[in-house]
């Protein structure tokens, strides 16, 4: 049996549910619940394999990345 264990990344971001959304449809989560409304700090953990797609939409939703940064 081969187990391993795969990389995440934390991604800190200023940010309202418009880009919260963006960051779940980059990663393939189309079909989720309502994000919480308004601007305010974000966080999330997500594969390390993700981030460049996951960065690349959270840039383009207008979020704002904070510290520390992948």
């Amino acid at each position: 049996m081969k187990v391993s264990r795969e990389k995440y990344i934390e991604l800190r971001w200023i940010g309202d549910e418009h880009t919260e959304n963006a960051l779940l449809r980059s990663l393939g989560l189309d079909d989720v619940k309502e994000a919480a409304s308004g601007y305010c700090e974000r966080w999330m953990s997500i594969p390390a394999r993700q981030s460049t797609v996951a960065l690349e939409a959270l840039a383009d939703s207008g979020a704002r990345m904070l510290e520390p940064k992948p």
